[in-house]
Formats: structure tokens, C-alpha cells, sequence
């Protein structure tokens, strides 16, 4: 999540050309290998080709490994039983491909298998990256007592961007009794909220790092809806003033409490933070429904700029006028 560094060399204008030469040279080779083996993978049984997958992990065949993750993702649920037999036994880097292949098969089953590795497997590189692979799917089956422990411990003590995930994912699980899983999510939110984690930058995120962790709390309380709202509220009676009463307020009018809109509408026009303010916009439009309109267009020309992103062309990220834009498309 956190951006990459990027390093650059000179080489000479011979090196360059060499370089160049090779490089040709090396694309036909590989497209031709490529070509060949994709035929000969398209008449594989899906466990010869995690057997296959297996094998060019372990001989760092990464353009390979990508060709049949490809592969088994294109056959959608077919390629699952082979994929579920393999993973008590794999290694972590055949794991974390199999991972990839379970992201681009959609449906129940393969959710099932993702839920199975995040909360069961044991190594934490590969349940995170499952884990993280669920954020934004939907969980249409309950979850069993010790995937729900699983997910509790993430979010009482595991990295805060694993809670945060762990958070959302629960607060999806339309199956399960969610209403006495709230409170330690309240519980970690506070924490954060006190006591914020030093992050540097969130990849592709236009708010700064501690608003944008603070956020994912509040989606996942938007999730929970109306069951969330009883317990925040005791948290609001319990504190008057500070941080913490502004984010619980924040977090009940993504709730859609329409008894918060206008200590909402206080933050979103008056909060020294332009973040904040941008979240704010988010939580009273959902307060306040339609009434909130008349105060979302008067952020339509707003130029406070994100300094955290840009937008692929390079032109500004105008935070709160995108925050506003989205609610009006919402609410009319």
C-alpha cells in the first residue's frame, strides 16, 4: 500500500543499443514460449495445472506462473477443487499466486476459500493478502465462530491496515448476528483516534494517511447501518468535547442518523483539517438526505487540492468538490 521508490541508471548510447537488440530478441523468445505453452495450458485438467503452477513457482518462472494464474481464473469455479487440495500443502509463494487466482474468480465459493486462508493460514503474508483480497466483496454466508474470533483478533491487535480490512469484511457478514462485534471495533477506532499509526502515504488515496485509516472505520460503520448505531451513541453520551466525540459524530452520520446532521454540518464547514472536511461531507449528506443539497453545492467550486494524489493526467485532486459531487449524484 505504501508508494514504491523508484531508481533510475545512465548507461552509454552503445549499451543502450545493445540493450535494445536484446530486449527484441527476448520478446519473441518469450511471446513464443508463451504462445506454445498457453495452447498446451488450455488442455490441462485444472490440478495438472496447479501442479503446473507449482512448478514454474519454484523455478521463479514468473511469466509462466502468470499465464496459468490467468488460466485458472478464466475457468472460474471449474479450477476450485484442485485449487482447495493444494493449499494445505503449498508454499507460501504457491499461496500467494493461488490468492490471485481465488481474486479473479468471483461468486460464493471462491469468497469461501478466500475467508478460509485469511482466518486458518497460519503464515500471515499469505492471510493478509487474502484478507485484503476481501475488502470490497460481498459475504452472503455466515462465517463460523472461529472465523469470526480470527477476524476480532485482527482487529483488536493485528496491523492497522489489516483491522481496518478486518473491520469492512465483518461489517458485511449479512448472515451473521453482527451487533456485539461492533464494540471492539469502536474500541480499536478510538485508539486510532487518540493515538494515530505513522504511515507516510496511503497508494492511491487523495486524503492524508491518519483521515484515510480513520475513514475505513467509518465505512465499516456505514456497513453495520442501524445496528451500529446504538453503540456509538453510548460512546457520544461519554464524551462532550475533542477528537473523539467529532469522529464518533462523523461515524453515526454515515450511520444515516439523522439526529448528528448538524454537529456534521459544524465540521464540514468549519474543521482546520480539509480531510476531514472531506469525510464530513460524505457523513452529512447521508444525515441530513436531501436537505444536505443546498449546502453540497456550495463546495462544487471549491479548489482546496489534495497534496497526497493527483489525477492521471496530473490535474488536481479538488477533494471537496469531488466529495460533494458524489453525494449530489447520489442524492438526486
Amino acid at each position: 500500500m505504501i508508494d514504491n521508490k523508484r531508481s533510475s541508471c545512465r548507461l552509454g548510447d552503445m549499451c543502450l543499443k545493445i540493450s535494445a537488440v536484446l530486449c527484441v530478441c527476448a520478446f519473441f523468445m518469450i511471446s513464443g514460449d508463451l504462445q506454445a505453452s498457453d495452447s498446451g495450458f488450455k488442455d490441462m485438467n485444472s490440478e495438472r495445472l496447479v501442479e503446473e503452477l507449482e512448478l514454474a513457482v519454484g523455478e521463479g518462472q514468473l511469466a509462466r506462473a502468470h499465464e496459468i494464474t490467468n488460466e485458472l481464473a478464466s475457468r472460474g469455479e471449474e479450477g476450485l477443487s484442485a485449487i482447495r487440495e493444494s493449499l494445505a500443502s503449498s508454499s507460501q509463494a504457491l499461496k500467494l499466486q493461488i490468492v490471485r487466482v481465488l481474486v479473479g474468480i468471483g461468486g460464493r465459493r471462491s469468497t469461501e476459500l478466500l475467508m478460509q486462508v485469511t482466518c486458518h493460514d497460519p503464515d500471515r503474508t499469505v492471510s493478509r493478502e487474502a484478507l485484503h483480497a476481501l475488502e470490497n466483496r460481498p459475504i452472503n454466508f455466515a462465517l463460523s465462530a472461529g472465523q469470526i474470533d480470527s477476524l476480532l483478533r485482527k482487529i483488536k491487535s493485528g496491523e492497522i491496515l489489516d483491522a481496518t480490512a478486518a473491520a469492512r469484511v465483518l461489517s458485511r457478514c449479512i448472515r451473521n448476528e453482527t451487533r456485539e462485534l461492533i464494540k471492539p471495533i469502536v474500541l480499536r477506532f478510538k485508539k486510532e483516534i487518540a493515538s494515530p499509526t505513522e504511515l507516510v502515504s496511503i497508494h492511491g488515496s487523495y486524503l492524508s494517511p491518519p483521515v484515510y485509516i480513520l475513514n475505513q472505520f467509518l465505512l465499516s460503520f456505514s456497513n453495520f447501518g442501524e445496528k451500529a448505531t446504538g453503540q456509538l451513541r453510548q460512546e457520544l453520551e461519554s464524551v462532550k468535547t475533542g477528537p473523539v466525540r467529532e469522529w464518533i459524530v462523523l461515524s453515526l452520520g454515515m450511520c444515516g442518523d439523522q439526529s448528528v446532521a448538524e454537529e456534521v454540518r459544524k465540521v464540514v464547514n468549519s474543521d482546520s483539517d480539509p480531510y476531514v472536511r472531506c469525510v464530513a461531507i460524505h457523513a452529512y449528506a447521508r444525515a441530513a438526505g436531501k436537505t444536505a443539497i443546498p449546502v453540497l453545492e456550495a463546495f462544487l467550486r471549491d479548489s482546496t487540492e489534495s497534496e497526497y494524489d493527483r489525477l492521471p493526467d496530473g490535474t488536481p485532486v479538488y477533494l471537496l468538490r469531488l466529495a460533494a459531487e458524489d453525494e449530489l449524484v447520489r442524492l438526486k
